[in-house]
């Protein structure tokens, strides 16, 4: 399913982007900075903060397509009317985050009498990150809630989950992966794609091998000086380049099984457009 209305594309990204700062905001701690600092070093926190970054930007695009469509309504009704290879890949008419090359009408069953309305396509560089923060997010839930099945130590908040885990853990993922099954255009990505991806988790090594390193013993005493134990040196020795390496083989299997969800979603929408358009 791909659903193509601007209007209701905006509303449901606003939402995510609600939930997605009151999960983050949860993490903060007005009377102790350490706790925060500490908080902020989980990978969790920090791919709900990437995907809250994508999110504001995509909504900056949806803003700026609203306010062309009720300044030129014929804007929109000529998308929907039009073919879906009437793009002029010569036009300069093309936003900063579009890719001219791209196709940008590219048509789905409309939703409950809407007027079609595709989501232009971006950058390949903001594609990538969007994909990026997508992978980092259902890793994210995929981890947590291996470690909730087999530990239960959670009481109390939402499903045995504090809120501010509820909401980091599994809403956040829930909208973030919705996002991309109903309001992305499928097909787009490529072979390598996954790859890329990985400089999301390599980052988030170095930068946890740097707060190790840089951060005030003291500090980092009171508040753990690695977030997960797989990463303490001082802990698991030696096996850590163990743990690195299950660590970026789950995410390369995460990354490679959204590339092909998306590529068959993307196959199936184009047969759909061909028989419709052969009637």
């Amino acid at each position: 399913m791909y659903i193509q209305n601007t209007y209701l594309r905006t509303a449901y990204r606003s939402l995510t982007a609600v939930f997605l700062t009151w999960g983050i905001l949860l993490h903060f701690s007005c009377t102790d900075g350490d706790t925060t600092a500490h908080n902020f070093s989980f990978f969790t926190v920090q791919s709900n903060l990437l995907c809250l970054i994508c999110v504001l930007l995509l909504l900056r695009q949806d803003f700026r397509r609203i306010r062309t469509i009720r300044a030129d309504p014929s804007v929109q009704s000529s998308v929907s009317d039009s073919s879906p290879h009437s793009f002029n890949a010569n036009s300069t008419a093309v936003s900063f985050d579009s890719d001219p090359t791209a196709d940008r009408f590219d048509h789905a069953s409309t939703l409950g009498g809407f007027h079609a309305d595709p989501e232009p396509p971006y950058l390949p560089a903001f594609h990538e990150l969007k994909f990026t923060a997508t992978l980092c997010i259902l890793v994210t839930f995929l981890c947590n809630h291996a470690v909730v099945l087999f530990s239960r130590t959670f009481t109390g908040g939402v499903l045995g989950l504090p809120m501010k885990s509820f909401l980091a853990h599994y809403v956040a993922p829930a909208l973030i992966t919705l996002d991309w099954l109903l309001f992305t255009p499928k097909g787009r990505l490529h072979a390598y794609s996954p790859l890329r991806w990985m400089l999301a988790p390599a980052f988030y090594l170095l930068f946890t091998a740097l707060r190790a390193l840089c951060c005030e013993e003291e500090v980092l005493t009171r508040t753990g000086k690695y977030p997960y134990f797989f990463l303490n040196v001082d802990l698991v020795g030696a096996r850590v380049y163990i743990y690195i390496g299950i660590y970026f083989a789950c995410f390369l299997a995460v990354g490679y099984l959204i590339f092909f969800t998306d590529l068959i979603l993307g196959r199936i929408h184009r047969r759909e457009h061909e028989y419709i358009a052969a009637k």
